[in-house]
């Protein structure tokens, strides 16, 4: 499809980056592509370049040896995004239960639900199963002619989801699931815990200097190694090389199948598409539907003068005193941010769209405290959901 997802600094090709390569794909496909009018059967670019990243030729063994800090609790108390919307916009209260909102609010029951349930999917067919379930039940709650989970019960809660996920063979309708998703379905229902808003502020991760220290390491040195491989401009190095590849080869699928062009990019990931979408395609006829920055730094390094394009890079005098046009080759920027994410920033402060409203700031409650919002987008149902109706409404 012509989806292209551009990861941020410290990826490295491990066991955590191939499940969340395979947990974003399933749910772009089951989820996104179908709202957005993408055929689902096209492949997913996915450039990786963190081969490309910093190094450490002694294994980062100048981080001091120290005993750990103490741990606030695990990563059991990590809070769904989903969760979080519900206190704060009030359709969840203290002592609720799943049955009780499902039966006032189905619609939040079951994005808290799936939200549960995605943490434990590990394989490949367990990861396709929920995507595909929730695509089924979010279906069901669209038929708004006969409300759904209205008359549901502690005891029956589940069985009415999971009739919806694996319909009985006779009627004709999609059928999938079997114990596997009941298994996760149960397990999910079981570990989802509907907290109190005086209890959001304990959901705290504690964790060792030393692999927090190794994550900041390694991010600086994707972020250096990416900006000292860009030389004089003339040819983009290896890294950008990678991503603009990735997008023509989209940008081509998307002209010859007449769909859109959904660009996706996270934390520094989104300072690379902007280079190349301002300097390094000229000559190309790359042109985007949608470009999605989440979690990103383009505002910021746009700020400090840093992108390629940057008036103010190479001529101090040239620092502009208002807000930039956005780049002219895309027709929709949506930037997401977590208020938990330090390393998220807004990007209107510093850019004015080319064409007025097609730039747009969004917050997003990753239910991760600081020291993991900036990783949380991309793991739960709900987010995916939410793009695709915002991806929606500016076609």
């Amino acid at each position: 499809m012509p989806f292209v997802f551009v990861h941020g600094v410290n990826n490295r090709k491990d066991v955590d980056y191939t499940r969340e390569e395979k947990l974003r794909e399933a749910f772009l496909r089951e989820i996104v592509a179908p709202v957005v009018g993408i055929d689902p059967q096209h492949p997913v670019f996915a450039p990786y370049w963190g081969g490309d990243g910093v190094s450490f030729w002694r294994d980062l063994a100048v981080i001091p040896k120290g005993s750990e800090v103490e741990t606030f609790g695990s990563i059991e108390s990590e809070l769904s995004p989903s969760l979080g919307i519900a206190i704060a916009t009030g359709a969840l209260t203290t002592g609720d239960s799943l049955d009780a909102l499902a039966r006032r609010r189905p619609d939040v029951a079951i994005d808290l639900l799936f939200d549960a349930i995605i943490q434990e999917a590990q394989s490949d067919a367990d990861i396709h199963a929920v995507a595909k379930a929730y695509r089924l039940v979010q279906a069901r709650l669209a038929d708004t002619a006969s409300p759904w989970l209205a008359q549901s019960t502690k005891d029956d809660l589940l069985d009415q989801i999971f009739d919806v996920v694996s319909p009985p063979k006779t009627t004709g309708a999609e059928s999938f699931g079997g114990v596997g998703f009941w298994s996760m379905l149960e397990e999910g229902a079981k570990r989802l815990k509907l907290f109190g808003p005086d209890q959001l502020s304990h959901a705290v991760v504690g964790l060792s200097r030393r692999p927090l220290t190794r994550k900041i390491a390694t991010f600086i040195g994707d972020a250096f190694r990416y900006l000292s491989e860009r030389g004089d401009g003339t040819t983009p190095g290896p890294i950008a090389s990678a991503v603009l590849q990735s997008l023509l080869e989209a940008s081509e699928l998307a002209r010859a199948k007449n769909e859109p062009l959904v660009i996706i990019s996270h934390s520094f990931g989104g300072e690379i598409v902007y280079d190349i979408l301002t300097h390094y395609a000229e000559g190309t006829n790359l042109e985007i539907d949608a470009w999605i920055t989440v979690g990103s730094q383009v505002g910021l390094f746009e700020e400090m003068s840093l992108l390629w394009a940057s008036p103010g890079r190479t001529d101090r005098k040239a620092v502009p005193q208002e807000a930039i046009t956005s780049p002219k080759r895309v027709k929709r920027w949506l930037n997401i941010i977590d208020t938990n994410d330090v390393l998220g920033f807004l990007v209107l402060p510093t850019f004015t769209a080319a064409v007025p409203d097609t730039v747009h700031d969004f917050k997003y409650n990753t239910g991760y405290p600081v020291t993991g919002a900036h990783s949380g987008y991309f793991k739960w149902p709900s987010f995916y959901q939410r793009l695709a109706q915002h991806i929606l409404e500016g076609k």
